[in-house]
């Protein structure tokens, strides 16, 4: 039971109600509706079944043929296709699925104004391939082609017989990016100035995989050009799709690299420690003993555990140096998150001792923005206005779009009484989807909020599940709704990207190390004195002590300990990775050390403000801590 007071859609309810009743409560909650012809504000519920049906348990193909899989460019995938999954319904059924679901994309679909696309065009050429009759596994191919022209995290559709396959040599399935688990590859990919590189990875893995080595692609060709030229083939698409703005779809696709190995016969890993690229075949992979799930968030967490079903969200608090700063995760709007989400944001606007707060929305996948606003409530002052929605009012003009009449579904009702009044960084990545897009977006009309990460999905919109009846191994969705900023109803935000303040992303030295450099970022903006270390908490090892001041205008005295005597040098380096400074020594003796900077680059010229890291290299290890710049 859950026994504190409130807020379920802004009201608050000073009574105890079981998490069960609560669910009941939100899900079936129906607002008022805006004039006679739509509701107020969007359905949830085709977002909801698509993130259960992201994570389905796969079944074996039909009739995998690797023989039909020489190499490369020579792969006759259309051959293959059909050979895996057999004849689909007859042609008279599939060409009256096809004809159906394109006309309600052309006169519903909602984000034409910000990518617009000639969705009737790109399907004529299948019309009479479709009137012939295609096979099962082909069908999906072009019904997959036909979404992924939309490149909208919303659209899709799906034959469950063929997307939910188990990805296995012979198997012409393409996987796309995946939240939650992800069992196929046993490492965690993300994209830096290196390429695409794991930032997580399983012990033993079965090609020696390590956590900075750089996945170059497949065969001797490049991942980037590997997997255009597969959807270019017409694979149907299985895993968790496609993300939607152009940054945030390419991202999704690079970090499926290591998942689609199975399609190639050999795979190119760039080392980190050896600087030498290996080319190793894909067939350690098959049978390896080793267990290749992995939990993939975008994140190095060592503070706060992944949240799971049915709260979705966990915190806590970080203590470092003299800092106290709240901690938040939350990683979807659905099932139980509203009560715990209030939960934490209540523990944090009560506890006086905190100087800020991080919200990670990382790996949120969405959900219904609703359940936000309890918790929404106890961070801000005053009520604001956020977002609304729009949709299609002329089925036969892709850009005629009318917002709904009353935005204030989604106004987060502030208390002047009880508030979060200090720093909170919000962290965000391509991954942010839906709403998470939404609810990310409505945290930035907070006064003391501050973004750090990548942009998100730039998926505003909202989509509906679209009817197939008796077609029962069919599920499709598609967004007829998009949204914006309520004090701007002309404009539409999907496809757009996220503005951050600081961009800044996972660092391949840092992860070695196991630092999140996203959220070292965060604390450094937070804690003017997370860089020092308490007397009875000395550091093991080499390592900075602490940096005196910090922020600091411009000098700076950085303290640090060496722990085995020899060659050690000092960095300063941006947060996107430059070298700014740095000093070597040849040798240093083992004790305590002291350095001046005077807040100058190598060049002699004045460093500009911002957040750095200082990055001790010692015989025994490598280290860093966080160091803010402000003139």
């Amino acid at each position: 039971m859950f026994q504190e007071p409130f807020q379920v859609l802004g009201i608050r309810v000073p009574f105890t109600v079981s998490l069960t009743a609560l669910a009941i409560m939100l899900f079936t909650f129906t607002p008022a509706l805006s004039g006679d012809i739509e509701a107020a504000t969007p359905d949830h519920s085709a977002e909801i079944e698509w993130i259960k049906m992201m994570n389905a348990p796969t079944h074996p193909a039909p009739n995998p043929r690797p023989d039909l899989r020489p190499s490369g460019k020579d792969t006759d995938w259309q051959a293959m296709i059909d050979a895996v999954w057999g004849p689909g319904r007859i042609a008279a059924e599939q060409s009256s699925i096809f004809d159906n679901f394109i006309t309600a994309l052309d006169q519903e679909y909602a984000l034409f104004r910000n990518r617009d696309v000639d969705l009737v065009g790109l399907a004529t050429p299948h019309v009479s391939e479709i009137q012939g009759g295609v096979s099962k596994g082909r069908f999906q191919g072009i019904m997959t082609k036909m979404c992924v022209a939309l490149q909208n995290g919303h659209t899709s559709f799906r034959n469950g017989d063929v997307v939910n396959t188990t990805p296995e040599p012979g198997v012409p399935l393409l996987i796309g990016h995946r939240y939650l688990t992800n069992p196929y590859f046993g490492a965690c990919l993300t994209t830096g100035d290196v390429g695409i590189f794991a930032y997580e990875v399983v012990e033993n893995h079965p090609l020696g995989l390590e956590v900075g080595d750089v996945i170059l692609g497949y065969d001797g060709r490049p991942w980037d050009e590997l997997y255009h030229e597969l959807l270019e083939a017409e694979l149907p698409v299985g895993g968790g799709g496609w993300l939607t703005s152009d940054a945030s779809y390419d991202y999704g696709w690079a970090t499926a690299a290591g998942s689609n190995w199975h399609l190639f016969e050999t795979i190119d890993i760039l080392k980190f420690d050896s600087g030498q690229t290996e080319h190793l075949p894909t067939s350690l992979m098959v049978n390896s003993g080793v267990d290749l799930s992995v939990y993939c968030a975008d994140q190095l967490n060592e503070y706060i555990d992944h949240p799971a079903s049915p709260d979705w969200v966990n915190w806590g608090v970080l203590e470092r140096g003299a800092s106290r700063i709240g901690f938040i995760i939350v990683e979807a709007w659905i099932e139980y998150v509203e009560a715990a989400w209030w939960q934490a944001c209540w523990e944090m606007v009560t506890d006086p001792e905190l100087d800020g707060l991080i919200i990670d929305f990382r790996n949120n996948i969405g959900g219904n923005m609703y359940l936000s606003n309890a918790g929404l409530s106890l961070l801000f002052e005053e009520t604001v206005q956020t977002v609304s929605f729009g949709y299609r009012i002329n089925p036969h003009n892709h850009w005629y779009m009318s917002r709904f009449n009353d935005s204030s579904f989604y106004d987060i009702p502030g208390d002047p009484t009880e508030y979060f009044d200090k720093p909170i960084a919000v962290l965000l990545g391509p991954k942010t989807i839906s709403s998470g897009d939404q609810v990310a977006l409505r945290m930035t009309y907070h006064p003391m909020v501050r973004t750090f990460g990548r942009p998100t999905s730039a998926s505003f919109d909202s989509p509906v599940g679209y009817e197939l009846n008796q077609y029962e191994e069919f599920s499709a969705r598609y967004s007829k709704y998009d949204a914006g900023r309520a004090e701007t109803p002309q404009d539409y935000l999907s496809y757009l990207g996220f503005p951050v303040d600081e961009e800044i992303w996972l660092d391949p030295a840092d992860c070695r190390q196991g630092i999140d450099t996203v959220i070292e970022a965060a604390i450094a903006w937070i804690g003017p004195d997370v860089n020092a270390v308490p007397e009875n908490e000395a550091p093991v090892g080499s390592a900075i002590v602490g940096i005196s001041p910090n922020p600091c205008n411009p000098r700076t005295v950085v303290k640090f300990k060496i722990q085995t005597a020899g060659p050690c040098r000092l960095d300063v380096i941006d947060l996107a990775g430059h070298l700014i400074w740095s000093e070597d020594w040849t040798h240093l003796d083992v004790g305590n050390h002291e350095y001046l900077w005077d807040g100058k680059t190598a060049s002699g010229r004045h460093a500009a403000s911002g957040a750095y890291m200082v990055r001790l290299t010692a015989p025994d290890l490598v280290t860093g801590s966080r160091l803010t710049l402000v003139r």
